[in-house]
């Protein structure tokens, strides 16, 4: 669940509420789904994610569906866990992301670009997302 809220506050990702899940559950996995309104691109002077009140929105906005529970278990958290994923980011896996997108779908190339170097600058930030998810969380 935290890795997946911490997904949605990289991918700026707003949909994800308790009245539009936009995501499939079984037992304790959960998929992610329905990204169209996810890495938004020209939105001016928006912090970053790992940016000292970056993730505000995700405090004030509408209730993302994991955000209650997460509170709920926050002195449980563990955030090394999420460390490990991103810092584990394979910069191949990425490359492959990039090119899974197919020539016909050429007008989305400069979002798919904006996605990718937000995920590479979420990767370098890391320390910073999880301060600012921390905050957020309490």
């Amino acid at each position: 669940m935290l890795l997946a809220f911490a997904f949605d506050a990289v991918a700026e990702n707003p949909d994800r509420r308790p009245e539009n899940p936009n995501c499939l559950v079984a037992r304790d996995e959960i998929r992610l789904i329905d990204h169209e309104l996810s890495f938004p691109s020209g939105i001016v002077a928006r912090k970053s994610p790992w940016e000292a009140s970056g993730l505000q929105h995700l405090k004030d906005g509408p209730e993302h569906i994991f955000r209650r529970e997460l509170i709920r278990r926050s002195r449980l958290l563990d955030f090394e866990v999420l460390r490990a994923q991103w810092t584990d980011l394979d910069e191949g896996y990425v490359a492959r992301c990039r090119s899974a997108i197919p020539e016909e779908w050429e007008e989305g190339m400069a979002v798919a670009e904006q996605a990718i170097r937000q995920v590479r600058h979420a990767k370098k930030n890391i320390d910073g997302l999880i301060d600012e998810l921390r905050r957020i969380l309490k």
